[in-house]
């Protein structure tokens, strides 16, 4: 197998779409998170430790320039 494969359905851009996230400052909720920030959707992130889901939300815009 050569390269990296998409394993995934949805279009590059997701700029008119809204998503909630659960669990969004750690795992595979922060790894989406960040996949559908950069794809420019509109992300809200739900967590239960407000100080660590703004840590990770700050990273995730500045790593993605989606506020």
């Amino acid at each position: 197998m050569k390269g990296r494969e998409q394993s995934t359905t949805l279009p590059r851009k997701l700029e008119d779409k809204v998503y909630l996230v659960t669990g969004a400052n750690s795992g595979i909720g922060r790894v989406i998170t960040h996949d559908l920030a950069r794809r420019k959707a509109k992300v809200f992130m739900l967590c239960r430790d407000m100080n660590l889901c703004e840590e990770a939300r700050k990273e995730i815009v500045l790593k993605t320039k989606n506020k």
